[in-house]
């Protein structure tokens, strides 16, 4: 398997915890540390620094096309 196959089954794997679950792993948009939320959170506080805001400030630690991101470019040699 390789490193995108491996990061699209994270992907994967990431979707299923959201659909069966109902819970988010996120990174908090002020001291960057990853946590979990519920979808249905209207606010969210990190754990770790106690930020508080809306969701759209605590970023998806997995997401859709990330696998395409500068981050995980795959060298072809």
């Amino acid at each position: 398997m390789n490193r995108e196959s491996k990061i699209l089954a994270q992907i994967e794997l990431n979707e299923q915890i959201l659909q069966k679950a109902k819970i988010n792993i996120v990174t908090c948009g002020h001291c960057g540390s990853m946590m979990l939320h519920k979808l249905e959170d209207e606010l969210i506080q990190c754990p770790f620094c106690d930020f508080e805001s809306e969701p759209s400030d605590f970023g998806d630690y997995y997401y859709e096309g990330m696998e395409l991101s500068a981050e995980f470019t795959i060298i072809k040699k």
